[in-house]
């Protein structure tokens, strides 16, 4: 009887187990979701910082930062506000300890080293965000609603220092800064089809519009997806192509030239992706990477910041399969790093010559078969007299997002488990054997 009564005692805390834990996702390792490309990259923790991060905004809305050394999270905050995680943004700041995060309807910054919060805005009526910024310690965020506006945000309280409002009714697109210089990237629609880049300067310390140019783009750009890459210092440029992919336009801010390079048609490209330093004082160099179904290659280009002009100063090799291609940077110097099946190799931004070579068995334990590179980060560490350290890291096709140290994995966390929504248990196929062998020994005696 007493066996009775202290079992039915168990029943609620039984049942309230399941209660608590059902429908919710709890996982076993301290997951983050997929990364996103805009949304990750080195960075340290503080100015006085010698060692570096990696932070990135997921799939799942969730920022976070990892420990280089070995894939562990050192903090992670999830973005309740995102209604649609693919436009989120997360943005780091030279010489300052934090970053800032925008979502649909909210901005914030954050503790780099321990992801305290520093503050949060909430806004309605000003439309959501497309464009972050940092402007020395402060933020530049742009808001696209009936009317669209820029605000430039003290970094410390969130407090607004000035704020523009552009009534052309065009379209905002993006924004970047240039020295003092905040660049607004809009889309202005031609009557018979096609749309011109209208760039806007803006003060940054008085937030006054200097000046307004339009860049004639209208052949090439049918839509927001036809603009490649809008960077800020040390790379102040905004590329387009058309939808073809037959010519690679790209024009400096600040100026209404426009260099074109074609692209071969027999290439019959698929995908143009621009990677570009952003560290102020960086050479203006960048890298462009070409992607068909079956093989992929880059150009290197410089930029001539006292006449304005671009020029292509070397090529890479086009290899078969999937690739991804980083920048980084150390002091002024240029790395392009490029992730491809069986090789990661280094190339100094000045000349072609590889700087680094390792063979990549795999890229991660347990991870074979057809894997491709989706996109990376890279950290290139030059040292005096030695071959320089280089840390990747990469997200697989299989949804592995792995560290390679110097040619070799040192971690990989698998992030494709956030995908899943539903679980279930399976018997292994051995147990079904062994109770079947048991079965027919049974009937045999």
């Amino acid at each position: 009887m007493r066996l009775l009564l202290a079992l039915t005692a168990l029943l609620p805390l039984v049942a309230a187990v399941f209660k608590d834990e059902a429908y919710n996702i709890d996982y076993h390792h301290a997951l983050l979701g997929l990364p996103q490309p805009k949304n990750t990259f080195f960075h340290p923790p503080n100015p006085a910082s010698k060692a570096s991060l990696i932070y990135t905004l997921s799939e799942k809305a969730i920022i976070g930062a990892v420990n280089p050394k070995d894939g562990a999270v050192v903090w992670r905050q999830r973005l309740d506000a995102a209604t649609n995680a693919s436009s989120a943004l997360l943005r780091e700041g030279e010489g300052v300890d934090i970053v800032a995060s925008a979502t649909d309807a909210e901005i914030a910054v954050w503790a780099a080293k321990d992801g305290r919060l520093v503050w949060r805005e909430a806004f309605k009526e000003t439309g959501n965000a497309i464009g972050l910024r940092f402007l020395e310690k402060d933020v530049v965020v742009l808001y696209k609603g009936a009317s669209p506006v820029v605000q430039r945000r003290d970094g410390s309280t969130g407090a607004v220092l000035w704020e523009f409002s552009d009534a052309s009714g065009d379209t905002p697109y993006e924004i970047v800064v240039s020295g003092s210089t905040v660049h607004i990237i809009s889309l202005h629609s031609k009557m018979l089809g096609g749309l011109n880049i209208k760039v806007t300067d803006i003060d940054g310390v008085s937030g006054k519009k200097t000046s307004e140019h339009m860049l004639s783009s209208d052949s090439e750009v049918k839509s927001a997806e036809d603009i490649i890459f809008v960077g800020g210092h040390p790379t102040p440029i905004v590329a387009w192509s058309d939808k073809a992919f037959s010519v690679l336009k790209i024009n400096v801010l600040g100026t209404k030239s426009i260099s074109s390079f074609p692209i071969a048609k027999s290439d019959k490209v698929e995908s143009i992706f621009l990677h570009a330093p952003s560290r102020l004082n960086s050479l203006s160099h960048f890298l462009v990477h070409y992607q068909t179904p079956d093989s992929h290659w880059a150009e290197v280009y410089h930029i001539d910041v006292a006449k304005f002009t671009i020029s292509k100063a070397y090529d890479l090799p086009k290899l078969a399969g999937k690739g991804s291609f980083a920048a980084s940077t150390s002091d002024a110097q240029v790395f392009f790093t490029r992730v491809a099946k069986g090789a990661c190799t280094v190339t100094a931004s000045q000349s072609h010559g590889i700087v680094e070579r390792y063979l990549l068995k795999t890229f991660a334990p347990g991870v074979s078969g057809d894997v491709d590179p989706l996109h990376a980060i890279s950290e290139v560490l030059p040292r005096h007299g030695g071959r320089p350290a280089v840390r990747v890291a990469v997200l697989l096709s299989t949804g592995d997002w792995a560290l390679i140290l110097n040619g070799e994995t040192a971690w990989s966390r698998p992030e494709a488990l956030t995908l899943a929504s539903t679980a279930v248990f399976a018997e292994l196929p051995q147990g079904e054997r062994l109770a079947r062998e048991l079965a027919i020994e049974e009937h045999a005696s």
